[in-house]
């Protein structure tokens, strides 16, 4: 084989063609390049593993790592190409929906320029004692609460655990084609597949996962395990219906593997629920704090722009001068928009088209109907002004997953929380502009937030504080399924952004003012 001698020093190998060679049964730490041609056409094994033989790379002392991953040892960008995987395919369809999978976590697949443009705060706002929720200093869940993993009809908080083993590629080729989602069927797993399962490897994969994630207060047991897998109302599962076919012992594994999947998703839910359920009895109110919220209250933009993208990265390389000179620039068109709202404690504000795959932006950018939410509240209150002039008004981005967020609500972090103050009254607010075609709009959790936090104002008796959840809906009614009038979802603190574009913001004011 001329793998034997393709990683010595004197090696004069530079090119290898083949047909279909390459997939397993090799190993290289020189792979540079890969050429397909007519194949991967579309997601298959012998794809996957020729790419992950690819990205082999021998690393520094031998640590099989790439110099980015370790400190002291970062190349200059020039030479990151050496350590960088080159794919490219001709009549190999599948690439381009690989990219998008790539991008979608995050991984760059082109050559990148970066650059970091600094925010300006309206420093006013450090003087008006805004305040948030947080928990009490000193609370510890996991040291004060012990937990049995068990079945309990709301976790998850009324909604079920999903998987969907539908190829994912299969699922992007098919938006591509009718802009619509797949129609995915629904299985549970029946005694014939379960019998085959062993209880001991559930357990053991649950306790590894427990371990992973530092969750020490929750105790594991093979009987609970063994009523959970005997229910099938905790969990949807989206599989093809040739693949709950049991046809060989192989093909039984596999359901274990997806038992193992589910309850791992239902064991976060079961987790999250039990400790926000905790935590809501020692809430309270502080201040903003610059330190305690710095994930919110953020220093910079970090974008990232294809090289190729020479007029954008232009247009990037202005608007970090003017940021960095303490001007505000603006700039728009359709698939990129930096704007300025005086209300938001910092600016500029940044827009993408989320079809735009050359701009990487973090913290992640405002999508449709967020930038929407903004636009119609600057142009209302710009018509209003004289109706709110002894109002102040604050608007603060808040961050997915980093930011204020509610667990007992489905893990559900607000897009925005706005401050409305008036007569020495802080009015907290909590608004999530989203479509909400797939929504339960009678027992969504995001929903009934309209109440809960109306429980949670209660409990605090602050009476110069009150709490509100809004959402603001970008699916108009008539493409709603509900059960409820539109007059009721609007009782919950529905507002319907496309529906009532001109009147939902004096709603929205209306309800926080009991006008």
């Amino acid at each position: 084989s001329l793998f034997k001698s393709i990683n010595d020093t004197t090696s004069n190998l530079n090119i290898l063609i083949g047909s279909k060679k390459f997939s397993e049964g090799w190993s290289s730490w020189r792979v540079s390049t890969m050429g397909l041609m007519n194949i991967g056409k579309k997601e298959g094994p012998q794809i996957i593993q020729l790419f992950g033989r690819g990205v082999r790379l021998k690393g520094y002392d031998f640590t099989l790592k790439r110099s980015s991953a370790m400190k002291g040892k970062e190349l200059e960008r020039k030479y990151c190409s050496i350590e960088t995987l080159n794919i490219f395919g001709l009549k190999a369809d599948y690439m381009k929906a690989f990219k998008d999978y790539l991008k979608d976590e995050g991984v760059p697949t082109d050559e990148r320029v970066e650059f970091v443009l600094p925010l300006i705060y309206d420093e006013i706002y450090k003087t008006k004692k805004l305040k948030v929720l947080d928990l009490k200093e000193g609370k510890d869940f996991k040291k004060e609460v012990k937990l049995d993993l068990e079945y309990i009809q709301t976790t998850a908080i009324h909604k079920r655990v999903i998987l969907s083993l539908y190829k994912q590629v299969d699922e992007l080729a098919s938006k591509n084609i009718s802009g619509d989602k797949l129609e995915l069927n629904s299985e549970t797993l029946q005694d014939t597949h379960l019998s085959f399962i062993n209880t001991d490897n559930l357990f053991f994969a649950l306790e590894q996962f427990k371990n992973e994630k530092g969750w020490s207060n929750i105790n594991i047991s093979k009987a609970n395990i063994e009523d959970l897998i005997r229910r099938n109302g905790w969990y949807t599962l989206y599989i093809p219906s040739n693949d709950m076919k049991v046809s060989s012992f192989k093909n039984l594994a596999n359901f274990e593997t997806i038992m193992i999947t589910l309850l791992k998703k239902y064991m976060k839910s079961f987790y999250e629920y039990k400790k926000s359920e905790w935590e809501s009895q020692f809430l309270e109110y502080r201040e903003l704090d610059e330190t305690k919220d710095k994930a919110n209250l953020i220093d910079n933009y970090t974008i990232t722009a294809e090289e190729k993208e020479t007029e954008l990265i232009e247009i990037l390389q202005t608007l970090e001068k003017e940021l960095k000179e303490n001007r505000l620039p603006t700039f728009d068109r359709a698939d990129l928009k930096v704007f300025n709202f005086n209300k938001h404690l910092y600016n500029p504000l940044i827009y993408t088209n989320r079809g735009m795959t050359s701009l990487s932006i973090k913290p992640i950018e405002l999508n449709d109907g967020e930038k929407n939410f903004v636009e119609d509240l600057d142009g209302y209150l710009n018509r209003n002004g004289a109706k709110h002039k002894d109002t102040e008004i604050y608007l603060l981005r808040n961050q997915s997953k980093t930011g204020l967020g509610f667990f007992a609500e489905g893990n559900f972090y607000p897009d925005f929380i706005l401050w409305v103050v008036r007569n020495n009254k802080q009015y907290i607010n909590f608004i999530d502009p989203k479509g909400i075609r797939n929504l339960n709009t009678k027992n969504d959790p995001k929903i009934n937030l309209s109440h809960k936090v109306k429980e949670i104002e209660k409990n605090l008796g602050n009476g110069d504080i009150e709490l509100n959840s809004f959402i603001v809906s970008n699916t108009r009614y008539i493409n709603l399924s509900s059960e409820l009038t539109k007059d009721k979802l609007e009782d919950k603190n529905v507002l319907f952004q496309n529906d009532d574009k001109n009147s939902y913001i004096d709603k929205m004011f209306n309800k926080i003012l009991k006008q």
